[in-house]
Order: C-alpha cells, then sequence, then structure tokens
C-alpha cells in the first residue's frame, strides 16, 4: 500500500483536480492543512479545497492539531483573536494551545501610511539601546545586535534601510538568496 502526502493548504480548483487523477482508485492519500493559512487566493487557492477533499473523500478521518510549538500564547491568543474575525471559516471554534509558556503582553501597532512603521522601528531600537547605555547598570550590554527585524515583503526593506541609514543604526541584510523566494520554489515543486 503506497501513501502519498500533500500539502493541501495552498491548492487552486486545477490542483486538486490533478491530484485526484494522481491519486486514482486507491485512494491511498494523506493531505495536511490549515485553513486559517490558504493564503494564496491570488493564485486561486482557498479553504474551498478542504470542502471539496470531504465531499470527494468522504470517508476521510480528520485529525486536528491544534498544539502549537513554535508561539509563546500571548501571541496565539492575539493571533486566534484576529483569526476568529474572518467570517468564512472552514473550522470556526479552531483554538490553537501552546506548548509554550504564556509569555510576554503583545503590542498591536497601527500606523497612517507605509513609511511610519520603518520611522516607528528604527525610533524604538535607537530608544532602547540609547536608554541601557544610559543605565549601564550590570544588566549586560544592549546593542544593536540584540535586534532583528522581520518583514513581510521584500517591498518594506528599502523604508527600514534608509531609516536605520538615517539614524546611524548598522544594520545587515541576510536571508536573500533568490531560489529561496515563495515563486521560485513553487517553480522548483
Amino acid at each position: 500500500l503506497e501513501f502519498r502526502r500533500v500539502l493541501f493548504r495552498s491548492t487552486n480548483s486545477a490542483q486538486f483536480e490533478l491530484l485526484l487523477r494522481l491519486v486514482g482508485e486507491d485512494r491511498s492519500l494523506t493531505v495536511v492543512g490549515d485553513d486559517d493559512q490558504a493564503i494564496y487566493r491570488f493564485r486561486g487557492a482557498s479553504f474551498a479545497s478542504f470542502d471539496l477533499f470531504g465531499e470527494r473523500f468522504s470517508g476521510h478521518e480528520r485529525v486536528l492539531l491544534d498544539r502549537n510549538y513554535r508561539s509563546v500564547g500571548s501571541v496565539l491568543e492575539v493571533a486566534g483573536r484576529a483569526i476568529a474575525r474572518n467570517k468564512n471559516r472552514y473550522l470556526p471554534g479552531k483554538v490553537l494551545r501552546p506548548a509554550k509558556p504564556h509569555g510576554p503582553q503583545v503590542e498591536v501597532w497601527e500606523f497612517a501610511d507605509d513609511s511610519s512603521p520603518a520611522r516607528y522601528t528604527a525610533a524604538q531600537i535607537a530608544r532602547a539601546v540609547q536608554e541601557r547605555a544610559g543605565r549601564e547598570a550590570g544588566n549586560g550590554p544592549l546593542d544593536y545586535s540584540s535586534f532583528a527585524v522581520l518583514y513581510r515583503a521584500h517591498s518594506h526593506r528599502q523604508a527600514l534601510v534608509e531609516e536605520f541609514r538615517a539614524r546611524g543604526i548598522p544594520f545587515a541584510i541576510r536571508g536573500l538568496a533568490i531560489n529561496d523566494l515563495p515563486v521560485i520554489r513553487d517553480l522548483r515543486s
């Protein structure tokens, strides 16, 4: 008996039809997906694939993986409240349980324009480093290498670079290998 595994969350209708043809009559298939992460809607993916799967594989067994090993409880609570606002969810009552402690309080910031997040981030880093330098109370050094800034899209990078340069904040940009870009990974797979 051969089992086939598929990462299902980003499947569009054409890919689902191809999957059906590849599986054939034996129907030995394992799919893994998170309906809340069906994020490639611009490519036609949506959680509707989960509905289609349920129709075509009516005898399937669902195993809910609700234990999160990556994030602390405070982050999961905020993310859960945001996701719960989505009107059309496949599993509307799904709640992730953290494996890690609760963690620090989460801050959520809203900005009026696209350049404000970079300006705010640079100001917060500069302030934190200056405050620690002023105290030097044996807490150990806090310098610019203590920070990492993650951004959602490469288009946000330039505003950060400009703000860091304007404030004299040293920085290095890492992880820009073209082979790791989502579009290239999709083409290779």
